[in-house]
C-alpha cells in the first residue's frame, strides 16, 4: 500500500493511541509511503496534536476522502461493525489496532485484513491476519537509545490525558523522599491542589517522554502507552491502572519482572506506593534487574515490524481475501 488513511482519537481516556500513530505514521513515510489522517474534532486533545503533526488532517464527520489504497483504525473504543464496513467499503483495506475493548476481529467476520494488538498482550496468539506480542508495541525506536541511571529521578506521568486525577495522589504520596522527581501532567492538565517541594519538577505536556525517561531511575505511570516507552528505555515502572484489564497486563508484566502492579486508581494506596518506592530505592540491583528485563521485553523495534507488515499487506492476504 502506498496511500494510508489514519483514523485515530485521543482525549477522553488517554493520548496513547494517538501517539503511537503518529509514530508508526512516521515509519510508513520513511518505507515510502504516503499518510494523512482523519479525526473527530470533538476529541479536541487528539485533533489539536494530530493537527501540529506535519500530517494532514480530515474531519470525520464530513465525507471520507477519496483516493487511499487502506485504512488503519486506531481508537479508544471498539468502534463496531457499522463503522468497520462504511471504511471498509471505502478502502481495499481495513488494519485494526486495538487492545482493550477489541474483541478478535480476524476470525471469519471478513471486514478486518489485519489487527494488531497492543494491549492485553498476552491474551491473543499470532496468526497471518493478526500480530499480537511485545515484539508489535509500537513506540518510538529513540526509546530503545535511551539509559537507565538508577541514581537518576523517579519520573511521574499518568498518561496525556490522566482522568482521575492520579498525579496528583502519587505526588501527595511521594511528598518528603528526598530525591529528584520529575513530575509531567498532561495535555488536559490541572493545577495540582498540593505544592509540590522543590525538588519536584514539573513539565506540561511534553511532545514526548524519551527526554525524561532517558537517565530516569524509576517510572510512576498508567499502564498504557507510556508504561511501555518507560520500558523500551529501560526504566522500571509502578504501573496504576484505570481498568481491569490494564491491572491484568499490569500483573502479567510484574510476572515478568520489569514492573510492579499496584492495582486500580480506584483502590490506590499512597503508603503502599511510598513503601515500594523506598524499597526500591534501597535496592538499587532491583532496579537494575527490572531494567534489563523491561528492554528485553521492549526493544523499541516493534513499530518497524508492524509497518513492514503493513507495507505488504496486500501481498500476503490469505486467498479469496484480496479486493
Amino acid at each position: 500500500m502506498k496511500k494510508l488513511l489514519i483514523y485515530s482519537e485521543g482525549g477522553t481516556f488517554g493520548m496513547g493511541h494517538v501517539v503511537r500513530c503518529l509514530c508508526l505514521a512516521d515509519e510508513l513515510v520513511r518505507r515510502g509511503a504516503s499518510v494523512e489522517f482523519i479525526t473527530d474534532p470533538a476529541e479536541r486533545v487528539g485533533f489539536a496534536r494530530i493537527a501540529n503533526s506535519p500530517y494532514p488532517c480530515h474531519d470525520l464527520t464530513t465525507d471520507l476522502p477519496d483516493g487511499f489504497d487502506g485504512c488503519l483504525i486506531d481508537v479508544e473504543k471498539y468502534p463496531g461493525t457499522e463503522t468497520l464496513e462504511k471504511f471498509k467499503n471505502k478502502y481495499n483495506r481495513l488494519i485494526i489496532i486495538g487492545g482493550v475493548s477489541y474483541p478478535p476481529l480476524v476470525s471469519g467476520d471478513g471486514l478486518c485484513d489485519l489487527q494488531i494488538y497492543q494491549g492485553e498482550l498476552f491474551d491473543y496468539q499470532e496468526t497471518n491476519r493478526s500480530l499480537n506480542g511485545t515484539k508489535y508495541l509500537i513506540v518510538d525506536p529513540a526509546y530503545a537509545e535511551c539509559r537507565q541511571n538508577v541514581d537518576g529521578p523517579i519520573v511521574v506521568t499518568q498518561g496525556g490525558v490522566d482522568p482521575y486525577r492520579m498525579t496528583e495522589r502519587v505526588v501527595m504520596s511521594l511528598v518528603g523522599l528526598d530525591w529528584r522527581m520529575t513530575v509531567i501532567r498532561g495535555v488536559a492538565r490541572e493545577e495540582l491542589r498540593v505544592a509540590a517541594p522543590e525538588n519536584f519538577d514539573i513539565i506540561n505536556a511534553p511532545d514526548s517522554l524519551r527526554p525524561y525517561f532517558d537517565g530516569a531511575s524509576l517510572a510512576i505511570v498508567a499502564t498504557g502507552m507510556s508504561c511501555y516507552e518507560a520500558l523500551a528505555a529501560g526504566v522500571p515502572c509502578l504501573l496504576i491502572n484505570i481498568s481491569p484489564d490494564h491491572e491484568r497486563t499490569a500483573v502479567e508484566l510484574e510476572r515478568r519482572g520489569c514492573a510492579w502492579n499496584m492495582g486500580q486508581w480506584h483502590e490506590f494506596n499512597g503508603d503502599i506506593l511510598r513503601a515500594r518506592v523506598l524499597h526500591l530505592l534501597a535496592h538499587l540491583d532491583e532496579l537494575t534487574r527490572m531494567g534489563a528485563a523491561g528492554r528485553a521485553l521492549v526493544d523499541g523495534r516493534g513499530v518497524g515490524r508492524v509497518a513492514e507488515k503493513i507495507m505488504t499487506l496486500s501481498h500476503n492476504l490469505p486467498q479469496g481475501l484480496s479486493r
